[in-house]
């Protein structure tokens, strides 16, 4: 896909006294508009996409006695965006118009009750709003299904099927793989709510022989998070083919010979789900002369409330488990299996002990270098959407399987893991194990060395997954799976100094384990992803481990700066790094998603990208203001290879390896690009300060 864009990004801030040496004000706006212009992808022109960002920030700061501190602040962030979404094999009636607003609201007092001691209050309210409009609004689940133009029930994959050679492609579409007709979603709101209230002290203190700079607290916040879906038309729809599904005919022939539309849709719903979690911390930063050693721990409680607007009557009760099988309470309305268990999660403080230690010592006093250490426990649990994963009814997908003649429902299935979900108990939090030692050393002249060595392991995933195998009876829990991060850093700077400062640094690094992130479908919502819903799903599958796609193995860098007698600054950035790892993929049994590995995991890189930046500045005095004007060339060697590309090898089921595949059914897309590196391009900046 190929495009300009032109950007403005004119802004303002303004401050000082209200009151003299007590009361302070400032306040800032930057108004960003960009459009993404001559716009081409695999389907032909795409109208210009326009992206405008209001940000607004004031902040009111209060001295009322010398030793108090009072501060408040509101920061506004609106984004509107027309013709999203469109990506290289997209048509433009599928994109969407997307729209953010975020809002951070920060109160804060801090008293220095003597030189030793201090107190801080701290408030945080923080909201996330997002929605999406599409581009082609269709009535929900339209009538009748339109069997001769299926995209204009929805938003349509072309394919052909390779068993009886019937092709489905249309214009503007003129290859498989390609998405034309509407968006999968007329309605995709989902907001965040957090207020979080803190309060820590300080206190310094000599002891031991050592000083000790001693801080405490406590903290808590409740999080919200509002999700309201509802499809366009009828959603995704693609074609599937009776001989392999068995879902086009009715029961009892579920090889008819025909192929049938499949419409994945999502019915106008919404769902409500709240987490609250207390934390304490302690710390002690002791010094003794040449060493430094830091002793902390942080422990937390966390609550995850699934609460879905739905009229479902939820009981509670003691379930217990002996692996993936769950006792489960008598429900008073019926047999168990007919009864929706409210599954709230609870993790106490005696599974969130977090503790951190380090240690740094100066081993030469005359150079002043040092040798440290760290090692940390992380439980990774601020993740708003964990109660919405765990919910026992959300926010449902159906599959409708329709006749290709007639347009008739043959039948609708809803998937297995959004109803009925049960939350094994003691379930354990996610955690990453971090330890990292280096060296640093002055070596004279502004110039420094330094070179460190990072391991990080990422453990007890939490996720939704099939108990049975076979994408029913669906559990919330822990699975098998594992991110590895191991790393070595050399790096050598020069400060500023002689007009020139630089920075030149190496990373050889390995990112690797069986739970890859990008894979879920998601990346941001790791909880409820594909990961676990079926055959071919599970981190324990074959081809699940090994490198992750955010595994980079080499990354040098060169930074450097020189300001000429003119005051005129020249900089310029350089950075290689090694192409992405990917693997080809196939169509899991029983969600037919193509998120599958069906080789090792990492197997194939992408072109490796070197990438070199220029900038010019110059500061001009004006009268008692500065005008700075900078102009920056990015990606000089207009280099652009690719950032991703196709790794579905097959159109349909089956695809469950590289081999056997028949001709009519290999994806003609497979390892072909579908995003490029952004090309060569200058932006120029004036700012004035005063």
């Amino acid at each position: 896909m190929t495009s300009q864009t032109d950007r403005t990004v004119p802004g303002a801030d303004v401050g000082g006294p209200i009151f003299r040496d007590h009361l302070f004000f400032y306040a800032s706006a930057n108004l960003s508009r960009a459009t993404e212009k001559d716009r081409v992808n695999n389907l032909g022109f795409v109208p210009d996409g326009k992206t405008d960002v209001d940000e607004y920030f004031g902040k009111l700061t209060a001295n009322p006695v010398s030793n108090v501190l009072i501060d408040g602040s509101f920061r506004y962030r609106g984004i509107k965006a027309t013709n999203a979404d469109i990506f290289s094999t997209t048509a433009p009636s599928a994109g969407d118009q997307p729209k953010t607003i975020d809002r951070v609201i920060v109160g804060s007092a801090f008293w220095t009750a003597s030189p030793k001691l201090s107190f801080e209050a701290r408030f945080n309210h923080s909201e996330d709003n997002n929605s999406v409009s599409p581009n082609t609004p269709i009535p929900f689940k339209q009538s009748p299904f339109n069997v001769a133009a299926p995209y204009l029930s929805g938003s349509f994959i072309t394919t052909t099927v390779s068993r009886t050679g019937q092709s489905f492609i249309f214009p503007p579409a003129n290859t498989t793989g390609q998405r034309i007709g509407g968006s999968d979603l007329a309605q995709n709101d989902q907001n965040f709510f957090r207020d979080e209230y803190r309060f820590q002290s300080s206190y310094l203190s000599n002891f031991l022989g050592a000083t000790h700079d001693i801080r405490g607290g406590i903290t808590y916040s409740v999080n919200r998070e509002d999700l309201r879906r509802g499809a366009d038309g009828w959603g995704t729809i693609s074609v599937v083919d009776t001989a392999t599904t068995g879902t086009c005919s009715p029961a009892g022939n579920p090889s008819g010979g025909r192929p049938c539309y499949r419409a994945r849709y999502t019915p106008p719903d919404q769902q409500i789900s709240r987490s609250k979690t207390y934390g304490v911390f302690l710390q002690d930063q002791a010094t003794w002369n040449r060493l430094t050693v830091n002793l902390g721990v942080l422990v937390n409680e966390d609550y995850y409330i699934p609460n879905d607007t739905s009229s479902f009557n939820f009981i509670r009760g003691p379930i217990t488990t002996s692996g993936n099988a769950l006792t489960l309470p008598q429900c008073s309305a019926g047999p168990a299996t007919a009864c929706l268990y409210q599954s709230r999660i609870n993790i106490p403080w005696s599974k969130q002990w977090q503790p951190r230690f380090g240690v740094a010592y100066e081993v030469d006093s005359k150079a002043h270098d040092k040798v440290y250490a760290n090692l940390a426990r992380y439980d990774n649990m601020d993740n708003q959407s964990l109660a919405r994963a765990a919910a026992p009814f959300r926010l449902l997908r159906v599959d409708a399987f329709i006749n290709i003649t007639t347009g008739a429902v043959i039948q609708e299935v809803t998937r297995a893991n959004q109803t009925n979900k049960l939350v094994i108990p003691n379930i354990d939090p996610t955690y990453t194990d971090e330890a990292l030692v280096g060296y640093a050393r002055p070596l004279g002249g502004g110039w420094s060395a330094e070179v460190w060595g990072m391991y990080r392991k990422s453990q007890d995933i939490i996720e939704d997954f099939t108990a049975t195998g076979d994408g029913n009876n669906f559990r919330y829990g822990n699975i098998a799976g594992y991110r590895r991060y191991r790393a070595a850093t050399i790096e050598v700077r020069k400060a500023y100094g002689s007009n020139w400062t630089a920075d030149a640094s190496y990373t050889l690094s390995r990112l690797d384990g069986n739970w890859d992130l990008d894979t879920s479908g998601n990346a941001i919502f790791y909880s409820a992803s594909y990961i676990g819903d079926g055959p071919g799903l599970f981190p324990t599958d074959p081809d699940h481990t090994g490198l992750l796609q955010g595994d980079r193995t080499h990354i040098a860098k060169l930074f450097g700066t020189y300001t000429l007698p003119t005051k005129t600054i020249l900089g310029g950035y350089l950075r290689f790094q090694s192409g992405k790892p990917w693997e080809a993929r196939g169509h899991d049994p029983v969600n037919d998603t193509t998120l599958m590995p069906i080789e090792p995991a990492g197997s194939r890189h992408l072109s490796s990208w070197t990438n070199f930046d220029l900038l010019v500045a110059q500061n001009v005095p004006i009268g008692p203001a500065t005008l700075r004007l900078e102009g920056r060339m990015l990606n000089v060697f207009n280099t652009q290879p690719a950032l991703s590309i196709d790794q579905s090898f097959c159109l349909q089921q089956p695809c469950l390896s590289t081999v056997g595949i028949p001709a009519g059914n290999l994806n003609p897309n497979f390892a072909k690009p579908t995003a490029y590196a952004p090309p060569r391009r200058f932006i120029l900046t004036a700012l004035i300060t005063y």
